[in-house]
């Protein structure tokens, strides 16, 4: 603005013939030096208001950025430990698998193994009876070379069946009912 309030109030106007009453002038001068000095008084404060205004809006600017900021590095995070926990979540899977084959191996292995035993002892145990029944049969062919046997009336003779070893259909010298 050109003009102060002090200045309305203090301007002095030169009178002419008909002119308008100075007091009136006057009044209306100190009228409306009075407004434009309230105006003035308005217009600061609304001034002062605006600017601090526009630090709270500038606050409160700044604040968003930061918040932002810090939600775009929680959601980082966040991306970061579900990539992480995928990660281990797949390595711990990955040597459980790798375990689990393992113990699978072994297992089989093991079956293996006891599978062949089986079959060795098997073998073995027949190798065993066949060992056996030749030292009995020979034993016994021994026996009947060194003992003359007694003649017999064939209405005297019995079977006999020994108690301790069941008949197995096999033929022999010590199947059942041979005496």
């Amino acid at each position: 603005m050109g003009i102060t309030p002090l200045e309305l109030q203090q301007q002095h106007f030169k009178t002419v013939f008909r002119g308008f009453d100075p007091d009136e002038v006057n009044h209306m001068l100190s009228v409306a030096a009075r407004e434009m000095e309230l105006l003035m008084r308005q217009v600061n404060e609304l001034k002062e208001a605006t600017v601090q205004q526009q630090r709270v809006i500038e606050k409160f600017s700044e604040r968003e950025d930061e918040l932002k900021k810090t939600l775009l590095m929680t959601q980082q995070v966040a991306q970061d430990m579900k990539t992480g926990a995928r990660k281990e979540a797949d390595l711990i899977i990955g040597r459980a698998e790798l375990e689990a084959d393992r113990l699978l191996d072994h297992a089989q292995e093991r079956l293996t193994n006891l599978l062949t035993d089986i079959s060795n002892l098997k073998r073995q145990r027949k190798q065993v009876e066949g060992e056996l029944r030749g030292i009995l049969e020979s034993h016994y062919n021994m026996l009947e070379v060194q003992e003359p046997k007694p003649e017999r009336n064939p209405s005297q003779l019995k079977v006999v069946r020994p108690s301790h070893e069941p008949h197995n259909g096999r033929g022999g010298p010590f199947a059942a009912g041979a005496e």
